[in-house]
């Protein structure tokens, strides 16, 4: 398997099972249906989206989760599909791609690292969303619009779990 989508789930169970007051949603967007996803009550699922509609989700969000194993290299289209919507990436990244201002690190996929993220996220100031950003823009100037948008076609309804912060 290469994503930790079980545990990325599990842990934001747990998180907002002991943190009921938060108010963060936690969206999913997949390609084919899953019921054990589309029957949990912690998060809104969206399975099957056109295009556009991914595209319309994806501009509310400010952050995204890639679960992806082992690790975000610079050439995942979801990594770019997430920069251009300007959603901060969250993940294990490749350090031979990132430096350490990229995006939200994660060490690995555990239930703790999930939930250290989403106190993380939950406590962030807006000064550091501006921030990053910025550097995920640098990174897109590396390649053209019509790369990304050749991408996120190319990878239809693939995109990886989605955290919204609002």
């Amino acid at each position: 398997e290469t994503k930790e989508i079980h545990s990325m789930i599990k842990a934001w169970e747990l998180y907002m099972k002991k943190s009921s007051e938060i108010k963060m949603n936690f969206h999913v967007i997949s390609s084919t249906y899953n019921e054990s996803i589309k029957n949990n009550k912690f998060l809104h699922y969206h399975y099957d989206l056109e295009d556009k509609n991914v595209s319309d989700l994806l501009q509310k969000m400010h952050f995204m989760i890639l679960p992806l194993k082992p690790a975000i290299s610079i050439n995942n289209g979801s990594l770019s599909v997430g920069c251009i919507h300007k959603c901060i990436p969250i993940g294990v990244f490749n350090d031979r791609y990132f430096d350490e201002e990229f995006g939200l690190k994660m060490t690995n996929y555990s239930l703790q690292e999930f939930t250290r993220v989403y106190n993380l996220v939950y406590n962030l100031n807006e000064f550091f969303v501006i921030n990053n950003l910025k550097i995920e823009q640098k990174v897109l100037k590396y390649y053209s619009y019509l790369f990304y948008s050749k991408t996120y076609k190319g990878i239809g309804l693939r995109a990886p779990p989605l955290f919204i912060y609002t």
